[in-house]
């Protein structure tokens, strides 16, 4: 299953022990999302693109459209 590690200083940034980094994300329940990179400053960036882009705490899925869903 593998360990996670906080990335120190990036809020939501863990890297998993394959060196693969997730954002951590609180939405009613406690989730990873695949940033899909071993770099950090790529997963920086698509961490602060993807917090930007996701719809706002609370939202329930009935009311998000198929893009943002599959997004």
């Amino acid at each position: 299953m593998g360990t996670w590690t906080k990335v120190s200083n990036v809020e939501s940034l863990y890297q998993h022990s394959n060196g693969t980094y997730y954002a951590r994300l609180y939405g009613g329940q406690e989730s990873f999302r695949s940033l899909r990179t071993k770099k950090i400053s790529v997963a920086k960036q698509r961490l602060r693109d993807y917090l930007a882009n996701r719809p706002p705490p609370g939202r329930i899925a009935e009311e998000a459209t198929l893009e943002e869903l599959f997004d």
